[in-house]
């Protein structure tokens, strides 16, 4: 999460680089979150990253 707009909506980094706005505040900035159908659904936790080719 990269702002709370304080209206109801939040703005967050994606994983491919671009900033997306979605539904709800209930996640502080610099925290990740669980997102469903543009809507913040809670606090995901903070686990490592890979990328793989296969």
């Amino acid at each position: 999460m990269i702002a709370n707009n304080d209206n109801g909506s939040s703005q967050a980094n994606i994983r491919d680089g671009f900033v997306v706005t979605l539904k709800g505040e209930t996640v502080g900035v610099r925290q990740k979150a669980f997102v469903q159908s543009g809507e913040i659904k809670g606090t995901a936790p903070e686990l490592a990253q890979y990328e793989v080719e296969v």
